[in-house]
C-alpha cells in the first residue's frame, strides 16, 4: 500500500519501498553512481514520519546544509568529531559543522586540494589544485576524529604524473599538459604516438594586426586633418576676466569652443606630417620582395575623394581578397613590407613602411614639442618657441606695468603741487584783500 501511495505521487520506477532487516527502507531507482537524492520530511501535526521509524529530515545521501552532528550516527562508522590532515595540513571540525563548512575550510587552506561532494553519486572527492608528479592527494585522521574512516575515503598517498612527450628525438618532461619549444607551443590532449605536426603561419592573425594598422593610420590622419581644416571664428576674440563675470557659464563655454576653433587651421607642422604621411602609401621599400613591396601590391589603397564624405580623403582602404592572397603566397614578404629594419645604421628607404611612419610621426610630435611644449607643461616655458614668446609677452607686460605705476605716480606729484600751488594762490589774494 505505501509503495502504491508513493507510485501515485511521484510516479512509478522512482522510488522502492522496502525492508531492510525489520526497518523500513526508501531506496531511489536509477544506476549506480547517478542515483537522485530522496529525503523525507514531518508534516505539522502528523505523526506518520516518526511511526514509520524515519526523522524529521531524514535523507538517503549526505545534505550539505546538515550539521555533521545530526548526522553522525548514520554512517556505517559512526563519525566522531576532531581533526583530520590533508597533505600534512590540520582541518578541524566539530559536530556544529555542516558538510559544506567543511569543505570550504579545505578549500582555503593550504593543503593545494580542493574538496567536493558530488549528490549523484554520494561520494566525496579530493582533487589537487597543482598538476604533474609533485601533486598529490594525501588523506589521515588526527589523534582525534574519524572522518576519513567514518566517509570511506581512500588513505593511499595518490600522486600526478608529468607529461612526457617526445618532440623531433628530444624528450621532455612538464608538470602541465602544455609546452613551448623552439617558439611552439603544443597542447597535450591525450596519449598518443607517431604524432606528424606541421607548422604554419597564422595569416588570419597577420591580416588582423594589418587591419589594425590600417585603422589606426586613418584614425590618425582624420585627427590631423580634423585639426588642420578646422573653421575659424574671427568674430569670436578671448573673453577678457571683465567679460566672463558679466557671462553665464554655459555661454562662456560655447564662446570659448568658437574662440578655440581653428587655432591649428593651416599649421605647417601638421601639414608636413600629413604630407610626410601620405608620400608613404606610394612609397617602394628597397631590398623587399619586389613583388610585395609597396602597399598598393598587397591590396592597400587611398581612398578616393568623395565630396560627401571628404573626411575620408587620403585614408586608406583594403582589398581583402588581394592582402589574403598575398599573404597566402609569400607571408614573409608582406611582413617585411611593414617591419623590414635592416641594422643598426639603416638606410631610410630600406626601412618597413611601420618604421618609416614611426619616424615620421615621431618627428613630427618633436616639432611640435619645440614650438610648443610638453602637455601639462608651463605656459611660459623659454625651452619652446610659444612658450617664449608668453614668457616675453608677460616681460613686456610687467614692464608697461612697471611704466604705467610710475606715469601715475607723476601724475598724482603734479596734482599735489597744483592743488599746493592754488592754495597758496587763495593764501595771497585772502591777504592782499585784508590790506585793502
Amino acid at each position: 500500500e505505501l509503495q502504491s501511495a508513493i507510485d501515485l505521487a511521484f510516479g512509478a520506477n522512482k522510488i522502492t519501498v522496502g525492508l531492510n532487516g525489520s526497518a523500513l527502507q526508501f531506496d531511489p531507482v536509477g544506476s549506480a553512481g547517478n542515483l537522485p537524492q530522496v529525503t523525507v520530511s514531518a508534516v505539522s501535526g502528523n505523526g506518520g514520519i516518526a511511526a514509520l521509524g524515519f526523522t524529521d529530515g531524514q535523507s538517503y545521501k549526505i545534505k550539505t546544509d546538515v550539521t555533521l552532528g545530526a548526522i553522525a550516527a548514520k554512517f556505517a562508522t559512526p563519525l566522531t568529531f576532531g581533526d583530520f590532515y590533508i597533505n600534512g595540513q590540520k582541518i578541524t571540525y566539530s559536530s556544529s559543522d555542516t558538510l559544506q563548512d567543511l569543505i570550504n575550510k579545505v578549500n582555503s587552506s593550504a593543503a593545494g586540494v580542493t574538496m567536493s561532494y558530488d549528490v549523484y553519486s554520494d561520494k566525496i572527492s579530493f582533487t589537487t589544485k597543482g598538476t604533474g608528479a609533485a601533486a598529490k592527494v594525501q588523506l589521515q585522521d588526527g589523534s582525534a576524529g574519524n572522518f576519513i574512516a567514518a566517509m570511506n575515503l581512500d588513505t593511499n598517498v595518490v600522486s600526478g604524473a608529468d607529461a612526457d612527450v617526445t618532440i623531433d628525438n628530444v624528450q621532455y618532461f612538464r608538470s602541465t599538459n602544455s609546452l613551448t619549444v623552439n617558439g611552439v607551443t603544443y597542447n597535450l590532449a591525450a596519449t598518443a604516438s607517431n604524432l606528424s605536426i606541421s607548422i604554419g603561419r597564422d595569416t588570419d592573425a597577420m591580416f588582423d594586426k594589418i587591419k589594425g594598422f590600417v585603422d589606426k593610420y586613418n584614425e590618425t590622419v582624420k585627427a590631423i586633418d580634423g585639426k588642420r581644416y578646422e573653421p575659424k571664428f574671427k568674430d569670436y576674440p578671448p573673453l577678457t576676466d571683465e567679460q566672463k563675470s558679466e557671462m553665464k557659464d554655459e555661454d562662456i563655454k560655447l564662446w570659448e569652443e568658437k574662440a578655440k576653433s581653428g587655432l591649428l587651421h593651416g599649421d605647417s607642422i601638421l601639414s608636413n606630417i600629413s604630407r610626410n604621411l601620405r608620400a608613404l602609401l606610394s612609397a617602394t621599400i628597397q631590398n623587399a620582395s619586389s613583388g610585395y613591396d609597396a602597399l598598393y601590391k598587397i591590396g592597400i589603397t587611398t581612398a578616393p575623394y568623395d565630396a560627401k564624405n571628404p573626411q575620408n580623403a587620403g585614408t586608406l582602404v583594403i582589398d581583402e581578397d588581394k592582402l589574403r592572397a598575398a599573404l597566402a603566397a609569400d607571408p614573409d614578404g608582406v611582413a617585411n613590407l611593414f617591419n623590414n629594419f635592416p641594422g643598426a645604421s639603416p638606410v631610410a628607404a630600406e626601412k618597413g613602411i611601420a618604421f618609416q611612419m614611426y619616424d615620421q610621426i615621431t618627428s613630427g610630435i618633436n616639432d611640435l614639442i619645440e614650438k610648443a611644449g610638453l602637455v601639462g607643461g608651463l605656459t611660459d616655458d623659454i625651452t619652446n618657441e610659444l612658450g617664449e614668446q608668453v614668457h616675453d609677452l608677460q616681460n613686456d607686460i610687467d614692464l608697461l606695468q612697471v611704466k604705467l605705476n610710475d606715469k601715475e605716480d607723476y601724475y598724482y606729484r603734479q596734482f599735489t603741487a597744483m592743488e599746493q600751488a592754488i592754495q597758496k594762490a587763495n593764501s595771497i589774494s585772502m591777504y592782499l584783500m585784508s590790506i585793502q
